[in-house]
């Protein structure tokens, strides 16, 4: 059907062959000459963040030309031990008396120190900071304990005495470290991508 269709038409046309899908028919000696139909069509845009060269994720934030400096700091602490000596008062021997107890605690406090973390951005010449900074916390805190019970007989009375104490004072030292960074400035691109199906 094709070569009669070229002889009708003195060979002066070409056409798309309706027996081959991607034949074109030409008056020439190949006969066909093949072509192959590709459909696109395009992926909504996506917009995506752009950032400087050296930029990377910290603390939630994206940083770059960081430096680090360090102090040594020197911090005191002191451990305290306190208690009251009791003392018995008798008004003389008491046969077959009962005897009651009382019970004796120590004091012990203690001041140390913990390091923290503060964090924070500062707008420097139009240019924003990340400043992360460590710094030292005092602790103080006590707590109380038996050490034994003092026993007497009833016809006796308990004399507490002025509170006696021991301190041991030491000093300790920490490394602060405080950490300044760029803030990385975001920029907004947007892509067009193309799918073949």
């Amino acid at each position: 059907e094709e070569v009669d269709f070229i002889r009708l038409n003195a060979g002066s046309v070409s056409f798309i062959s309706p027996l081959s899908t991607g034949c074109i028919i030409v008056p020439s000696k190949t006969g066909c000459t093949k072509w192959k139909e590709r459909k696109c069509r395009e992926i909504p845009q996506k917009k995506f963040s752009m950032y400087e060269e050296g930029c990377f994720p910290h603390n939630g934030r994206i940083l770059r030309n960081c430096q680090t400096r360090e102090e040594l700091v020197p911090a005191p602490t002191s451990l305290s031990v306190c208690g009251r000596r009791v003392e018995r008062s008798c008004l003389g021997p008491c046969f077959n008396c009962e005897d009651f107890c009382r019970p004796q605690y120590e004091n012990t406090c203690w001041r140390n120190h913990e390091v923290r973390k503060e964090v924070e951005t500062r707008s420097v010449d139009g240019r924003d900071i990340y400043v992360e900074s460590e710094e030292l916390e005092s602790l103080y805190s006590c707590s109380q304990r038996k050490i034994g019970d003092i026993c007497a007989p009833v016809n006796c009375r308990f004399i507490e005495e002025e509170e006696e104490c021991t301190q041991k004072n030491e000093t300790e030292y920490f490394t602060l470290k405080q950490r300044t960074c760029d803030v990385c400035v975001q920029r907004l691109t947007e892509t067009v991508h193309r799918s073949t199906d």
